[in-house]
């Protein structure tokens, strides 16, 4: 990857370096003796070259550490010292100190327009570049190729005992006999703990953890005459990386068995996506045009690895089948997806124009299955199949009619069908194994059929828009949404949607628009008891909770609202370069359900705020906003559930349940301004933005349910608080013309001095104890081994140096 980067830094600094510094080269340029290039010149005009770039020196002020480990540790058993770290501050790409390239431009085209060529670069040499060439043939041809890095860094202070990282084999040399430690319901002993702590001593080292996207496109348009119109895309994406993720070993029970661990889980698989599509333009024989447009595409996926092996520090030779020598994890298959579609439109009498589409994809995966487990311990049983054979196809038609009837009054109606059909075999699974060490079917009663969902969706709508003044504009619609699904809890929901917008502009001073939005969802039939039944062939599942809501399905009304208003002062006043605009939204989710369910029961966001700009002299601007969001969120649930026997019984005994309030209130501050201090040479930016949010999260009692453990231990969480700034100031100085020319430069030359401070402050206590050793803080997990990878919090400080030239 380094020498691909110097390779293509190299060839930008030698496309650049190789453009002319004065018009003589243009002049060189016209001299070639090649009589097919005169002619070409002289056809066109001949050439002209124009570019720029921007490249610089960065330095740190103060940089923040690469990688900090703040956590809980047996030397620091709450935490503490420095939490800034490097990860969230070049979450998107690094930011280093020294040389670095902005910015490339370089243009070449003839003097008449007809070929145009462009190459642009960006980060040039860094892991987040970007390049990309242009070419056309005006009217005729159109080129684009580019390639990009696309980082994602989430960590580089993740403590991991894994050898093997980026592979799928992950090996440890941590060993504490599962069988060594008290269950989780009884809690472990403080020897336990120091035995736990003895094992992991020494044998963490930090590692990085993220994703790198590499990423080529081509995309050409072919247009022969104006009637014809072809085009054609592909892109290849590439992701090489790792991610956390958490293993559970041990089946059931949990009190006894589980062993949960985060593991760098390895990333490396291909996207590639191709398009080709041909369209005609012609007229009718009344006096309008019609379109009719024909494609099709693919989309393949390719993972390298199907699944991913980890070693079990809490392996026991002594009792294997249920503290297993390993896991193992499968991952996301390869699969392919294939469609076609035609889309037209053709112009009608009374000033309508119809479009249509109908498109069918057919997707397929077929992986072969892996074995049930690695745990050699464990009769292992055969596969009700070798492979998935899946098969999904999805048809596709969508409508739309506008009729503009007056010059005061349009109409619009929509309709959309989409069908997923979802032919996938449904397997039935009378044995399995539960996370490598315990198998259960049909000895225990619980078989299992792997459930091939589907589902319909229709939308239709109707819309009007009335402007009976020149001022104002009204309009209103009234739309439908129906969901039909199979082997889901709810069979059919219907929602049934109004809106009414109304425009204002009042003379050259302001501009009102607005909207509302109701809209009601209810289902046919809801049977968590039906989707049980289908799923594990019993009228009772302990693991399921038929009083369950799922937000998706649910009975939901909802109220969406918006509003924005600009304000500018009249012409001619001492107020016409003085601009406000306030704003505020909302939408509110109710889920109106019998009061015995659980699940979701309201969602709850508005917003306000306003925005204001003022333009002292050209060039010369100030400009303030803030806008103040709130999120009320309330859900209820339970710990313990016990159902019905019967499937008629509705509603199951639960001996416990629970309310849980969520309210976050976010505010943002951003405050910049441009000030010429000498109007054509010297330019200050100055900006400055702040966001803080907080969270506060309870837990209460619910209806006539008592809280688990009868609410002993019970606390509302700690509130989580976020407090982001930054300030931007650059200086730029535009280089006296004269002396540029004096220096053999033809265009215009700029320097520009930069300061940039960030600071990211979070406080969370779902991330603050996440750490190796988590067992110290709570006890019941003794067999939690943790990366303690979430660390978003950084200070930097840094100035940089940049000069830009243009020709």
């Amino acid at each position: 990857m380094a020498l691909k980067q110097f390779l293509l830094t190299s060839a930008a600094i030698s496309v650049m370096t190789a453009m002319p510094l004065s018009a003589t080269a243009e002049t060189a340029a016209k001299e070639e003796p090649a009589r097919s290039a005169d002619d070409f010149d002289a056809a066109h005009g001949g050439w002209s070259y124009s570019g720029e770039f921007e490249a610089g020196w960065r330095s740190f002020i103060q940089r923040p550490p690469r990688s900090a480990t703040p956590w809980v540790s047996p030397t620091s058993p709450f935490g503490g010292g420095d939490r800034n770290n490097r990860s969230k501050f070049e979450e998107y790409g690094r930011i280093a100190p020294g040389l670095y390239a902005e910015y490339l431009r370089v243009t070449l085209q003839t003097k008449d327009g007809t070929y145009w060529n462009e190459l642009r670069a960006d980060n040039i040499g860094n892991n987040n570049q970007r390049y990309v060439f242009d070419f056309s043939k005006a009217g005729e041809h159109y080129f684009t190729a580019s390639w990009d890095q696309i980082p994602h860094l989430y960590t580089n202070s993740a403590l991991s005992i894994w050898s093997g990282v980026g592979t799928s084999n992950l090996t440890t040399s941590v060993a504490i006999p599962g069988s060594t430690l008290t269950p989780l319901a009884t809690g472990s002993t403080a020897a336990q703990r120091q035995a736990m702590t003895n094992a992991l001593a020494g044998r963490a080292g930090l590692i990085d953890v993220g994703i790198q996207r590499n990423k080529g496109t081509a995309f050409y348009r072919w247009t022969p005459d104006p009637n014809w119109d072809f085009k054609a895309s592909y892109s290849n994406e590439k992701r090489e990386g790792t991610q956390v993720s958490g293993v559970y070993l041990g089946g059931s029970p949990a009190a006894t068995n589980a062993q949960q661990m985060q593991v760098p889980r390895p990333i490396d698989d291909t996207t590639q996506i191709g398009k080709l599509t041909g369209q005609y333009f012609g007229p009718t024989p009344w006096g309008g045009h019609y379109n009719v447009q024909a494609g099709g595409g693919f989309s393949l996926y390719d993972n390298s690895f199907n699944s991913f092996t980890v070693q079990n520090p809490f392996y026991d030779a002594g009792n294997p089948r249920l503290f297993s020598p390993a896991a193992r994890v499968s991952l996301m298959p390869s699969n392919q997806a294939y469609n076609a579609s035609i889309t037209s439109g053709i112009d009608l009498p009374f000033k309508t124009r119809w479009n249509s589409t109908f498109q069918y994809t057919t997707m397929r995966q077929n992986d072969p299955f892996i074995p049930f487990t690695v745990n050699p311990s464990i009769t292992t049983f055969a596969l009700p199949a070798s492979s998935l054979n899946g098969e999904v196809n999805t048809l596709l038609y969508n409508t739309v009619a506008t009729t503009q009837w007056t010059p005061e009054f349009k109409t619009t109606t929509r309709y959309r069908y989409y069908d997923n059909d979802n032919q996938t075999p449904e397997l039935l699974m009378p044995n399995y194994v539960v996370e490598d060490t315990s198998t259960t079917g049909i000895a225990s009663g619980v078989p299992r059929r792997a459930l091939s969902m589907s589902y319909t969706k229709q939308n239709a709508a109707a819309e009007i828009q009335w402007r009976p003044e020149r001022w104002v504009t009204l309009g209103g619609s009234a739309a439908w949404e129906q969901w039909d699904r199979s082997r889901r809890d709810a069979d059919v929901t219907n929602e049934f949607i109004g809106r009414l917008t109304a425009d204002f502009r009042i003379h050259d001073i302001a501009t009102l628009r607005t909207s509302g939005q109701y809209s009601e969802r209810r289902y046919n039939n809801y049977s968590g008891q039906q989707m049980s039944l289908d799923t594990y062939y019993l009228a009772s599942n302990t693991g399921t909770s038929f009083l369950m809501r799922k937000f998706d399905m649910a009975n939901r009304d909802q109220l969406k609202a918006s509003a924005f208003l600009d304000i500018s002062g009249p012409s001619g006043s001492v107020f016409r370069d003085f601009v406000v605009s306030p704003t505020a939204g909302l939408r509110f989710d109710d889920y109106p359900d019998d009061p015995r369910f659980f699940g979701l029961r309201k969602t709850h966001t508005w917003n306000a705020g306003i925005d204001a700009t003022y333009t002292f002299a050209p060039g010369n601007w100030i400009q303030a906003s803030y806008l103040y969001e709130t999120y009320d969120r309330f859900q209820v649930g339970s710990g313990t559930i016990t159902n019905g026997v019967n499937p008629a019984v509705t509603f199951p005994a639960v001996s416990d349940a629970f309310t849980s309030n969520t309210h976050e209130k976010v505010n943002t501050i951003i405050l910049s301004s441009n000030i010429e201090l000498v109007p054509g040479v010297v330019d200050l930016k100055l900006a400055y933005s702040l966001s803080w949010s907080n969270e506060d999260w309870d837990y209460g009692p619910f209806a006539a349910y008592p809280l688990q453990n009868n609410g002993i231990g019970y606390s509302p969480f700690p509130t989580v608080s976020t407090n982001y700034q930054r300030v931007d100031a650059s200086l730029k100085h535009t280089i006296d013309p004269s002396i540029v020319a004096k220096l053999g430069w033809t265009g215009e030359v700029y320097v520009r001095a930069r300061y940039i401070w960030e600071r990211n402050s979070v406080d969370n206590w779902q991330q603050d104890l996440m750490s190796p050793y988590l067992y110290l803080v709570d006890t019941t997990l003794a067999r939690m081994i943790d990366m303690g990878a979430t660390n978003p919090n950084y200070d930097a400080q840094y100035v940089q140096v940049s000069l830009n030239a243009k020709w």
